[in-house]
């Protein structure tokens, strides 16, 4: 794996931000099956290249996590670990994050709110 979809950009991860809260806040529902996930995502993010997924990613689930006490963890893949642990001397520090901490970032209050989101359901640590 190329981990190609892993590594959105800040764009990717404010729209997909803003479409998390957009469905929350019309109390609309999120995607049931992983087919139908992988088609709202690649609706969001793969106008910028069509072949976003293809061969990566055979499906994609949004879970929600239960505010009755259910929480559900997203494990990186195994194999992004292992590969950034081995080299986590390298690691920089995202870009956005960088901006964010040291005030300089261009986002506005909300897509700063939207990457959150969207980094946060996105991220894979990898």
């Amino acid at each position: 794996m190329s981990n190609k979809a892993w590594r959105m950009d800040e764009e990717d991860k404010i729209k997909v931000g803003k479409y998390i809260i957009d469905t929350i806040m019309a109390d609309g529902e999120f995607p049931k099956t992983a087919e139908e996930g992988k088609q709202v995502l690649n609706s969001i993010i793969g106008d910028k290249d069509e072949s976003f997924f293809e061969g990566e990613v055979s499906g994609v689930l949004f879970l929600e996590n239960d505010a009755n006490g259910i929480m559900h963890i997203a494990v990186p893949p195994r194999q992004a670990v292992k590969d950034r642990y081995y080299n986590v001397g390298e690691y920089e520090v995202p870009e956005t994050y960088k901006n964010i901490v040291n005030g300089n970032s261009k986002l506005s209050k909300e897509e700063t709110y939207q990457f959150r989101i969207g980094d946060y359901t996105i991220s894979h640590c990898g």
